[in-house]
């Protein structure tokens, strides 16, 4: 997963073109699914 963002993020024409509302759409998509990753690794607590 992380090696995918890498190549996605290294694709610069395709970041730029983003605006700042698809940035931050993905910034809390992706802290939503690091999120998700936190809380499987730590169900008992």
């Amino acid at each position: 997963m992380q090696e995918y963002i890498n190549q996605v993020m290294e694709q610069e024409s395709w970041y730029i073109k983003l605006t700042d509302e698809d940035i931050a759409y993905w910034k809390a998509c992706y802290q939503r699914l690091m999120d998700i990753v936190r809380g499987a690794r730590t169900l008992d607590h």
